[in-house]
């Protein structure tokens, strides 16, 4: 077991639509989303970076970028979301 982990959650965005997407984010009270794709990239013009940025901000929450193995490397904990009753963790 690791000492001092910080831990960070990270929500795929799959197939998920935007209201989805949404509404997990309020489920779980985020207000700093931290995009950890390695690629930037989606076939949903939704989860394009510049689109989530904005999205993100109209919400309250801020929006950073940070790849998930890095994090992991500097000694945080990434627990993936995969919906409200699932987690994954690296």
């Amino acid at each position: 077991m690791r000492q001092n982990v910080r831990k960070i959650f990270s929500l795929g965005t799959g197939n998920r639509g935007l209201e989805e997407f949404r509404e997990i984010l309020l489920f779980f009270r985020i207000q700093l989303l931290v995009d950890v794709r390695r690629f930037l990239r989606s076939r949903f013009e939704h989860f394009i970076m510049e689109n989530l940025e904005v999205f993100c901000g109209s919400m309250g929450i801020s929006y950073r970028r940070f790849i998930a193995s890095r994090l992991t490397e500097m000694n945080w904990q990434v627990i993936h979301i995969i919906d409200r009753e699932r987690v994954w963790e690296m």
